[in-house]
């Protein structure tokens, strides 16, 4: 179930949509790295940190992958 909900996640990232910008698509990669490292600051050492840079992070890969025109 885990593996399934992460290949669908790798394949909503690596997927270029028609309408969706180069932009978008670099929001999407760096907003989904975000996400990872800042759950793994939160967890390892700085908590406060992790959980700002997971909120920027899932802002800028919401953005990247559902906001198309």
């Amino acid at each position: 179930m885990v593996l399934d909900l992460l290949l669908d996640l790798a394949a909503a990232v690596s997927d270029r949509p028609d309408g969706r910008t180069r932009l978008q698509q670099v929001c999407s990669y760096l907003g989904l790295l975000g996400l990872l490292f800042g759950a793994w600051i939160a967890v390892s050492s700085e908590p406060a940190v992790g959980f700002g840079l997971a909120v920027a992070g899932s802002g800028l890969w919401l953005y990247g992958a559902y906001v198309c025109d």
